[in-house]
């Protein structure tokens, strides 16, 4: 059992490294640039958005915590993944609103404005969640 939770965990936290990853470059190229949010990037952005970070957040709630929850680590873990998957419901919510911002015909400074705001809140609350998840996995093996 300890194996495969080792196994498991260690691919969830590099996929969440990616995922952070992406999330930051992205912000930090269009913090610098907004003329680099170009259609191509646009487009590769809410991509990103609508496939990897929910299909990321679906396959830990389908998959990862309910065998957790299966496996009876006991109330702390339990605990942990309600806050987590409350993590997700949010995420989830901020995802559609990010691809509506990225769907904008003709943006605006004050849209580039908006959607940079919510690009960089939304990372910043992905690092958080990531740091619960990288403490809560490796608890486990």
């Amino acid at each position: 059992m300890h194996v495969y939770w080792h196994m498991k965990s260690q691919l969830i936290l590099r996929d969440d490294e990616l995922l952070l990853e992406y999330v930051e470059n992205f912000n930090r190229i269009f913090y610098r640039d907004t003329s680099k949010l170009t259609p191509v990037a646009v487009a590769k952005l809410k991509r990103f958005v609508n496939q990897k970070l929910r299909g990321h957040f679906a396959y830990e709630e389908r998959r990862i915590f309910p065998a957790l929850l299966r496996a009876g680590f006991g109330v702390k873990v339990t605990l942990c993944i309600a806050g987590l998957r409350k993590d997700h419901a949010r995420f989830l919510k901020e995802t559609k609103r990010l691809s509506r911002l990225l769907s904008t015909p003709a943006p605006t400074a004050a849209d580039f404005k908006v959607l940079r705001k919510a690009l960089l809140d939304f990372g910043a609350r992905l690092r958080k969640h990531s740091t619960k998840e990288n403490e809560l996995f490796p608890s486990l093996v």
